[in-house]
């Protein structure tokens, strides 16, 4: 509680009644009937609980009277707590022993008022919303504060008492639970009650993420979970944050993943491991690979020789397909493994917008390029394997090259803007930056040349604005071709 004219702070005591400010003698009434006007009345009513007990509830003259002094510049509320107190609902409140009694309880006031008909069922529901807030006011979450005494700190609660001494070098909050504690130079974890859970014995603390304690000791790092009041240790050599309750660990260069109970839910080890996607994760054993379900299941059996590059990408599993590599030939197939599109390839690209870039004659070894088009998801072929280079559809374009010469093509093929140019990048903002004889310019999505191909560099348009130069000077025009601002 804090005074208003003095400032003072002082916790209020159990089955006190204090009427005046234990500092300056203010007379907390008349400083609860200052701030009134400026305050919701559920916090005027918790103010007054905590100033007067929760026994006031119980006293209904008293009651009454501060409620009809408090809120004289409320008349509406006034009225709907008079009734509420004549109606015995703070009273049936204060005696109520927990959340279930007091929903119980509510539910059989409610009952009872709507069967009387003395009052509205709106002026019910705001009558009991109203004591339903003050209640949860009155009994806010537990919280806990580092307080100092001395150069030692301890924690005090939100009750102002303490549950530790004051006997620690340093301390950080609680979280999940728990709070990393120094003492005597060695770190290690209390909780709420202030017992030492996790030895006080580590040089240093790293942090608490989502459960996972790490605490460092002799330059290595140990680990704990965090499950309710338990506090489990784990032995890897590394362990990941949890992602939807799953944690990717390593152990002697082999990986696997733990759940929130720190059980081990893969069945073996493997030599890598990727994250999961839409439920599915990549995983590598003696170079051949399959995918994992969340419950650690082998659902892709693991007898591909890579997927979508072999680098553990979210994008191996993309618009519902996964790319993978049998005896050097690329296809797709669903995440039950069907073979959906069939291995053909001898490169592909994740879908974008529906449709995936894929490869004929590619071989990295013998440095051959191939060429290039797309399929939809059915393996049909839209766009003729023809081309020397291909970028992904955004916007409904992809930008394509052939014999050196840069444009673009729509979803079905067709050359939409002149395959003329020297270089191009992607759309971005609308517009495409494009080269032609050594300099660079803007076309829109139709092909017209909005900036003119004038500049000796360009970038993409970034929120309205791109980087150009010109004669050695750089600045950011707009849309417009404006000049902006110097560079």
């Amino acid at each position: 509680m804090k005074c208003s004219s003095c400032q003072g702070e002082w916790t209020p005591p159990k089955n006190v009644s204090l009427n005046k400010c234990p500092f300056c003698q203010t007379d907390l009434l008349q400083m609860l009937k200052q701030k009134a006007e400026e305050q919701t009345p559920e916090i005027i009513l918790r103010k007054l609980i905590e100033v007067y007990g929760v026994e006031l509830l119980q006293q209904e003259q008293r009651l009454l009277a501060m409620i009809s002094d408090l809120f004289a510049h409320d008349i509406k509320t006034k009225k709907l707590l008079i009734l509420s107190v004549k109606e015995k609902v703070p009273q049936q409140m204060a005696v109520m022993q927990n959340d279930s009694d007091r929903e119980l309880r509510l539910n059989a006031i409610q009952s009872r008022l709507n069967g009387e008909d003395i009052l509205g069922k709106d002026a019910i529901e705001r009558i009991l919303t109203l004591w339903r807030t003050v209640w949860d006011l009155v009994k806010p979450e537990e919280s806990f504060k580092i307080v100092w005494n001395q150069g030692y700190c301890g924690f005090r609660n939100s009750k102002g008492e303490m549950i530790t001494l004051f006997m620690f070098d340093d301390a950080q909050d609680f979280c999940d639970g728990i709070a990393p504690v120094k003492l005597n130079g060695k770190w290690g974890c209390i909780n709420k009650s202030g017992e030492e859970v996790i030895p006080i014995i580590y040089d240093d603390f790293w942090h608490i993420t989502d459960g996972l304690v790490r605490l460092v000791l002799a330059s290595y790092l140990y680990y704990f979970i965090i499950e309710g009041p338990k506090v489990i240790p784990i032995y890897y050599n590394d362990v990941e944050d949890f992602h939807n309750g799953l944690a990717k660990v390593e152990l002697d260069e082999k990986f696997g993943f733990i759940d929130k109970t720190g059980t081990e839910i893969t069945s073996r080890w493997y030599d890598r491991v990727g994250d999961f996607n839409e439920g599915l994760c990549q995983v590598r054993l003696n170079n051949k690979y399959g995918f994992i379900d969340q419950s650690g299941k082998e659902l892709i059996p693991l007898i591909y020789n890579c997927t979508y590059s072999s680098i553990f990408d979210k994008k191996d599993y993309n618009e519902g397909l996964i790319i993978v590599n049998f005896q050097n030939k690329y296809g797709f197939i669903d995440n039950t493994g069907r073979e959906v599109i069939p291995l053909r390839y001898d490169l592909a690209l994740p879908f974008s917008e529906g449709l995936a870039q894929v490869n004929l004659g590619f071989n990295e070894i013998n440095h051959k390029n191939g060429t290039w088009g797309f399929i939809d998801k059915k393996g049909k072929e839209v766009v003729p394997i023809r081309y020397d280079n291909a970028r992904d559809f955004s916007d409904g374009l992809a930008m394509i090259e052939l014999d050196y010469k840069f444009g673009f093509i729509d979803k079905s093929g067709n050359e939409v803007i002149e395959l003329k140019y020297d270089d191009a990048e992607d759309f971005s903002d609308g517009l495409a930056v494009v080269e032609l004889k050594g300099k660079w310019g803007f076309i829109d999505m139709c092909g017209v040349e909005v900036i003119p191909i004038m500049y000796d560099s360009a970038k993409s348009f970034r929120k309205g604005m791109a980087e150009v130069t010109i004669k050695g000077k750089c600045a950011y025009i707009n849309k417009q071709g404006d000049w902006v601002k110097d560079l």
